[in-house]
């Protein structure tokens, strides 16, 4: 029965490591930077072409969020309420 109690301990706590939301980002395209506060906003933008900034939002779970298209060295971004946290950020070309 201990042996029971320990393993269900730890996959619990595995899950629980799992379920919390990260500060990676995946990376951009060439030439793409992004920007956030982790938190509340983000921002993408690219030299040339048409993009938007893509996010992982947990609040308080994950799902991906899309700013809205921009163009030309223009920044694309979206916008949260407090109480969440932005788990990763890119670009993608449209």
């Amino acid at each position: 029965m201990r042996k029971f109690a320990r393993v269900l301990a730890v996959v619990a706590a595995a899950g629980g490591l799992m379920a919390l939301p990260g500060t990676a980002s995946a990376a951009p395209p060439p030439g793409c930077w992004t920007n956030t506060d982790g938190s509340t906003w983000a921002s993408g933008t690219c030299p040339t072409g048409s993009y938007k900034v893509v996010v992982q939002y947990c609040r308080p779970n994950c799902h991906e969020e899309e700013g809205y298209p921009a163009t030309n060295g223009r920044p694309s971004s979206i916008t949260f309420s407090p109480g969440g946290s932005i788990a990763s950020v890119t670009v993608k070309y449209t």
